[in-house]
């Protein structure tokens, strides 16, 4: 098998430049959810700009989603996990695989580890388990979901497809109500994270039988068609 290997370009990237007063407060505020990585917390001005646009959505009840996402190439573990923990506090949402999880937790059992990223703020914690599928907890529940077994081409990109269907299915059960006004992760029972789980184990699947990363993200009713096909199985 082939080895794929990740470059950033950034000398610096576009992406680094974005700036506090970039931001549109009315954009943020109109959003179903505020979701972000920690590539954009890697430099300044960008992570101030990042954590700023996560307390605008938060003041204006909208809930936040955080990936993870670390990469090493970026940015060394020790500079890393201050800024990671300050994005874990304005998180109601996080995802991360199982290195993140114990890079930021420690060794340990996945409950207990999420239970630790838990107490930083978050009310969901999912984690990504490869071809095991993923795991979730929230502070009152918890559970895993098994994966499905594909062909495998292209690993790149399964985990920003599993985070946009993971967010378009909490969207979808109503998990985006106001902060403040329900506990929106609490709310939801423990068959309808489930299924959210599943389906965005099912993105993760899809996008890693195709090359690349925006190219081999799947359409909603792609996923749609395979979990049907799963369930007649």
């Amino acid at each position: 098998p082939s080895t794929v290997v990740t470059f950033f370009y950034r000398n610096p990237g576009a992406d680094m430049l974005l700036e506090p007063d970039d931001l549109d407060a009315e954009l943020i505020a109109g959003a179903s959810f505020f979701h972000f990585g920690s590539v954009s917390l890697t430099e300044e001005p960008a992570r101030s700009a990042t954590l700023e646009a996560a307390r605008l959505a938060r003041k204006a009840g909208v809930p936040v989603s955080f990936d993870v996402n670390y990469r090493g190439s970026l940015w060394p573990a020790d500079r890393a996990l201050p800024a990671i923990r300050a994005a874990l506090s304005l998180a109601d949402v996080v995802k991360v695989n199982e290195a993140e999880l114990e890079m930021i937790a420690g060794k340990g059992e996945t409950s207990s580890c999420c239970r630790a990223v838990l107490e930083a703020g978050p009310r969901l914690c999912v984690v990504t388990l490869g071809q095991d599928g993923s795991a979730w907890a929230t502070r009152t529940a918890s559970g895993a979901v098994p994966g499905f077994a594909v062909e495998a081409v292209d690993a790149t990109g399964c985990g920003d497809a599993f985070a946009a269907a993971l967010l378009c299915r909490l969207v979808a059960a109503g998990a985006c109500a106001r902060r403040g006004k329900t506990e929106w992760a609490g709310s939801l029972d423990t068959g309808s994270l489930a299924d959210s789980v599943r389906y965005a184990n099912a993105a993760g699947a899809l996008t890693a039988t195709r090359k690349g990363v925006i190219p081999s993200l799947p359409r909603g009713r792609e996923v749609d068609s395979f979990l049907q096909d799963k369930t007649g199985d």
